[in-house]
């Protein structure tokens, strides 16, 4: 009797329809569909390094993203290239400007949709340096002697966090 039961059971499920939503694993990266915001953080993110660049010349501006509170923050939508976690945006630092235009941000690096993917986890006061090409500066013609000013910000683009720098300044000069 109980296995008639059991054929029973296992005739009707066979007959259920379900659905499941699958994630792509290889060689231990996993593309999320969507990570979930984890909870509160002390992360910090900010334009360190040389903020002077020469026009012809390969450049790129170094940001650092630091976990600067007493428990590990671990990023679980964290791509592989590591320029693709932030967009970088800048636009023109005219002279006697002191703010950025809102409406004036240019887009420089653009992550792309899908990228591999790991968790990076930051134990507390660890941090990841990310550096990002200033294709534009190898091609930029500046005068002899002179000198073109930025404004740059950068923001995480991450499912699990929000997270976006203070506006810094990076100037290009002519050698």
């Amino acid at each position: 009797m109980k296995y008639f039961v059991a054929f029973l059971t296992v005739l009707l499920l066979a007959g259920c329809v379900s659905e499941s939503v699958q994630t792509e694993r290889r060689a231990g990266f996993a593309n999320f569909q969507q990570a979930a915001k984890i909870g509160p953080h002390k992360l910090s993110l900010e334009l360190v390094g040389k903020r002077e660049k020469y026009c012809g010349k390969e450049e790129h501006l170094t940001f650092r993203l630091q976990n600067n509170g007493a428990d590990p923050v671990t990023l679980v939508d964290w791509r592989l290239e590591e320029a693709a976690n932030l967009r970088v945006e800048c636009q023109i630092w005219y002279p006697g400007t002191s703010q950025p235009d809102e409406n004036a941000w240019i887009i420089i690096n653009e992550p792309p949709e899908s990228a591999r993917r790991y968790p990076l986890t930051l134990d507390p006061q660890n941090l990841i340096t990310i550096d990002v090409p200033l294709e534009f500066v190898q091609s930029l013609c500046i005068s002899p002697g002179a000198e073109r000013r930025y404004f740059v910000r950068a923001t995480l683009v991450l499912d699990s966090v929000t997270l976006s720098s203070d506006v810094a300044a990076f100037a290009v000069r002519n050698p």
